[in-house]
């Protein structure tokens, strides 16, 4: 059934109850969504003429999908006001200045590479930074080839653990379950998740590098011991520092008026990237007495 026959449909068979609540049945216009060939676009400018109050009582009954793709398109065309109000009737709008987000199935690809290109492009510039970061502590390194092996692991739990957060908090964002003036007890919250999460990360990096680490030969003075701690404690920050971006992200995203679900996880992975490097090997030298 298409948007057409759905909000005909929704006039027709919900015209009784409506007189019953006091409310007039809306009626298409003659020539306009009466077959099931009426096109969207017709649709798109009946709902743009209608007063904001008739326009919920015939979306209302439609499909999500469908009312978001429509409002969508009201305000590509230019009617932000009119489909910020619908969309605040209807409860779609939870923040005032949330952007308007596109239908994933009725976006063509030119509108999808368009929304995506710019964040990706400039991301990935970001990444020469991790290899800088790296390349500055290329002596410890190889003063401790067993670091090595652990750069990986830092990087990807980092993007992990904020990505978890990240995620939760779009979708809470996204059903109104929580709004923009909430982010100090969002942020409460995950300080106190992440900080859990990494006093158990701790002690799986520790019995990790303890197992594992005899293969590698360490200079006078460092142990096995100490790259474990200095390890851990690194593991520790990056889990923290990362799961508290991943939940704050979205809400920046929302104040600079961007999709939430198109820019945090991108940016969440290059920045994680970038700090978990200078986490990791601030923390190996000072631990180690690296200098």
């Amino acid at each position: 059934m298409n948007l057409a026959n759905n909000a005909l449909l929704y006039t027709r068979e919900d015209a009784e109850h409506q007189s019953l609540m006091g409310i007039n049945a809306i009626e298409i216009p003659n020539g306009v969504c009466t077959d099931a060939d009426c096109d969207s676009v017709e649709v798109l400018v009946w709902i743009e003429q209608l007063p904001a109050e008739e326009a919920v009582h015939v979306l209302s009954a439609m499909p999500f999908g469908d009312v978001r793709h429509l409002l969508y398109l009201m305000h590509e065309r230019g009617f932000q006001r009119h489909a910020t109000d619908i969309r605040r009737a209807l409860a779609l709008d939870t923040v005032n200045q949330e952007p308007m987000s596109m239908d994933y199935m009725k976006s063509g690809v030119a509108a999808h590479v368009k929304t995506r290109i710019g964040w990706i492009v400039g991301l990935s510039m970001m990444g020469f930074l991790t290899g800088m970061i790296i390349q500055k502590f290329e002596d410890a390194l190889s003063a401790l080839v067993i670091l090595a092996f652990y750069i990986p692991v830092m990087g990807d739990t980092g993007g992990n653990v904020g990505s978890q957060a990240g995620v939760m908090i779009v979708r809470c964002l996204a059903t109104g379950e929580v709004s923009l003036h909430q982010w100090r007890e969002i942020l409460w919250k995950e300080l106190r998740v992440s900080l859990v999460m990494a006093g158990i990360l701790m002690g799986v990096v520790m019995a990790r590098v303890l197992l594992t680490g005899n293969g590698y030969s360490l200079p006078a003075g460092i142990s096995l011991s100490m790259i474990g701690v200095s390890v851990s404690i690194a593991m520790a920050v990056q889990v923290v520092t990362s799961t508290l971006m991943g939940a704050m992200l979205p809400f920046a995203a929302r104040l600079l008026r961007q999709d939430p679900a198109v820019l945090v996880s991108p940016l969440l992975t290059s920045v994680s990237d970038i700090t978990g490097m200078l986490i990791y090997f601030y923390t190996a030298t000072w631990v180690l007495g690296l200098h």
